[in-house]
């Protein structure tokens, strides 16, 4: 449900204020163009080394090219390093997770897909839904008794 929720709010941010992402700034500039088509930027290096069109056909279909701030790729490890934290998984767990999520950031950026600060705001997205959820939602005592029915159901 979080991640539902981390969704939610990155999409309210897609829409308050809708960016571009680096790559559309390297191939038109700073002028809007709103008919402008997906681009697999940097990831198509990795198309091109393996010849697979895996990248291609995700973000080469596209449909909102303005959707860079913030970056939902820095906010998805997020939650789930620290759910994994909260639930004490394994070290190795959270170990692995914590690799990834900063190959992530660091992929994000390199492919030319997101700049730092939409990485920084991906994860405050995160860490601030993690927290309204936590904090905010699962103390309403209607949203607690639905969870708690769920939490059991799927136990």
């Amino acid at each position: 449900m979080v991640f539902l929720f981390v969704n939610l709010i990155g999409f309210a941010g897609y829409y308050i204020h809708p960016a571009a992402p680096p790559w559309y700034a390297i191939n038109y500039g700073f002028e809007p163009m709103l008919n402008t088509p997906g681009n697999v930027a940097g990831l198509g290096r990795f198309d091109a080394l393996t010849g697979l069109t895996i990248f291609d056909s995700i973000y080469g279909r596209n449909a909102n090219v303005f959707a860079a701030v913030p970056s939902l790729h820095a906010a998805y490890m997020v939650v789930a390093l620290v759910y994994a934290i909260i639930r004490r998984c394994k070290w190795y767990i959270v170990t692995l997770f914590s690799i990834i999520m900063v190959g992530i950031w660091a992929t994000a950026i390199y492919s030319c897909h997101h700049y730092i600060i939409d990485v920084l705001l991906g994860i405050s997205c995160a860490l601030i839904g993690i927290l309204v959820f936590e904090k905010g939602l699962m103390k309403l005592s209607r949203f607690r008794r639905f969870f708690d029915g769920y939490y059991n159901y799927i136990k």
